[in-house]
């Protein structure tokens, strides 16, 4: 029986679309879903088991609904859950099918799809490969919470983390069943070029896990190709070498027969020259921690640039750092210059070539025969995010700056000193003269009403003080929360204008906090790369940066002999 000869009416699409909750049910016609490319991980459905389940549709309809949200055009339903239930469907001729509407975003859908599809019997361990990737991603490298999500052990994550190192086309045999898991896990230890080749006569000659395994010994891993120190790898009992002596055939010296031991061992010390480079670059992330679609490379120039300006704003992000490559014979190398917020990137690019277009001139024709020379406009460059050691150091030398110029103002001292008495008091009551200051209105936010404060003269900053002394000793109050204080002190330097560069010096113990995005960005902000070609000649300045470590990169700026006189970098400006 059909399920659409149980639904009272048709449907309206508009009406639904209009009327949408989250958690409603609905039977949304088939033609209205869809399966949003790469969006599902699994990519191999076996067709009689396809059958099988039409068949129980069409006799006992569908038990579970799917789970679908709208599109952002709110013309079809995207299927978060329950692709193999609508293929099904389409199989059986239905019409409608049942469905539950989630009304999140399409990451939060895909947090529910990977957590759904992580716990199904019938996924291949290729499959699940794709899942872990995304949990990890998903998790911003935390294996621990992308364990949470999938309800996985660690062991398990990590086992299919470790798949990703096969080819496509042994996951796709995985996928298929054409070969086991045991299979792929022997494979994964080899380059990807031979388990393409091996593959096919792997399928064909019906080889067995446990013969793979015997004629994979060839391949075992070499230590001398380790990336970790195999000091201790010279005693192990899985060495090669020990066995020479005992047994009449031998894969030859210095190969590990223990592989977990040395993907444990390699992992490690990936982990330890992620560590380190993160002093250089900021964020790293390892290719295993972040999908190619959860990364992009920043371009300055270009269909795909951010534009000169933003460029240097962007390499001082707390999203901008370095890919590290964990793949077979490439462990531990990094790829720099990776945006982490692809879709940030996408709006700085999409941004840039809309500057380019209003920049571009009219031709003569379209200016009546008279060609007019173009007007560039400005285009100011986006904030990055800031870590949070920088926006420590940018409050405290706020707080600094402030401090050295109060002694020096009397009119300053007074305003402040009434601010810490109308803190506690409250703001009394005034004569209706002063009604147009508006000061009780300011009274939230203390910066705006130090602002007023400040622009008058002492005589009215005496009477405000005494009403607001007698209403102290009538009534007891604080009219103000504790975060306020940054916003006085960033109000004291207002007041005093410029005097934030006398209390900020370049040196070491600041530039350590930048990457080495970080230091380009304010070399090119304060003139630095300018003034060294200058002295040098024609792009010195890039050779200058050209391989230089941190540290190294560091001392150089400061030996240079630049200026920095009166220079406060952006970010600490803020």
């Amino acid at each position: 029986m059909n399920t659409a000869e149980t639904l009272p009416a048709p449907f309206d699409l508009a009406a639904v679309m209009a009327n949408l909750q989250n958690e409603q049910f609905l039977h949304v016609p088939v033609a209205l879903l869809q399966v949003k490319e790469g969006f599902n991980h699994r990519r191999y459905f076996d067709e009689a088991a396809l059958n099988d389940l039409a068949e129980d549709i069409r006799r006992n309809r569908i038990a579970q609904p799917l789970v679908i949200r709208p599109n952002e055009d709110k013309t079809v339903f995207y299927i978060i859950a329950g692709e193999r239930r609508y293929r099904a469907a389409q199989i059986a001729g239905m019409t409608n099918v049942p469905c539950i509407i989630r009304l999140v975003s399409e990451a939060e859908a895909y947090a529910i799809s990977v957590s759904e599809n992580a716990q199904r019997e019938d996924v291949s361990a290729a499959e699940q490969a794709v899942i872990a990737h995304r949990a990890v991603g998903l998790s911003d490298g935390d294996r621990e919470e992308a364990c949470r999500l999938l309800g996985w052990s660690r062991k398990k994550l990590n086992a299919r983390l470790l798949l990703l190192h096969c080819d496509k086309s042994v996951l796709s045999a995985v996928a298929e069943r054409k070969i086991s898991i045991g299979h792929a896990e022997l494979l994964a230890g080899l380059p990807k070029e031979l388990q393409a080749q091996t593959l096919p006569s792997l399928i064909d000659k019906g080889v067995t896990v446990a013969q793979l395994k015997e004629h994979l010994g060839r391949y075992a891993y070499r230590i001398d190709s380790a990336a970790f120190d195999t000091a201790d790898c010279a005693k192990c009992q899985h060495n090669s070498a020990q066995g020479n002596d005992l047994f009449g055939e031998s894969i030859g010296d210095g190969r590990c027969l223990n592989q977990s031991c040395f993907n444990e061992k390699t992992a490690q010390w990936i982990e330890a020259k992620k560590a380190e480079a993160a002093d250089e670059y900021g964020v790293v992330y390892l290719d295993t921690e972040k999908p190619a679609d959860q990364r992009v490379y920043l371009v300055r120039d270009g269909l795909k640039g951010v534009g000169r300006e933003q460029y240097a704003t962007c390499q001082s992000c707390a999203r901008y750092g370095a890919l590290m490559l964990t793949e077979k014979g490439r462990e531990g190398e990094l790829e720099t210059g990776v945006c982490f917020d692809p879709a940030c990137n996408q709006e700085k690019v999409n941004a840039h070539q809309a500057s380019l277009t209003e920049e571009k001139p009219r031709t003569a024709k379209e200016a009546g025969g008279k060609a007019p020379k173009a007007t560039p406009r400005k285009k100011k460059a986006s904030a990055p995010a800031v870590s949070g050691k920088l926006t420590a150091y940018a409050t405290s030398l706020h707080h600094r700056a402030a401090a050295g110029e109060v002694p020096s103002d009397p009119h300053l001292v007074k305003v402040l000193g009434l601010l810490a008495l109308i803190k506690e008091a409250g703001m009394p009551d005034l004569d209706p003269k002063y009604d147009e200051l508006k000061l009780k209105s300011r009274v939230s936010d203390r910066a705006k009403l130090m602002a007023v404060l400040l622009a008058q003269d002492d005589m009215f900053l005496d009477e405000l003080q005494t009403r607001a002394a007698a209403l102290l000793v009538s009534k007891n109050h604080s009219a103000y929360g504790e975060s306020d204080y940054l916003g006085l002190a960033k109000q004291t330097l207002r007041h005093h204008d410029g005097s934030l560069p006398k209390y900020f010096s370049m040196n070491k113990d600041y530039l350590a906090m930048l990457t080495i995005g970080g230091i380009k960005a304010v070399l090119g902000e304060s003139g630095f790369d300018q003034w060294y070609d200058k002295e040098n000649g024609k792009d010195s300045i890039a050779k200058f940066i050209k391989g230089k470590k941190k540290a190294d990169l560091i001392q150089a700026v400061l030996d240079a002999g630049f200026d920095w006189k009166g220079f406060v970098p952006k970010l600490l400006c803020a």
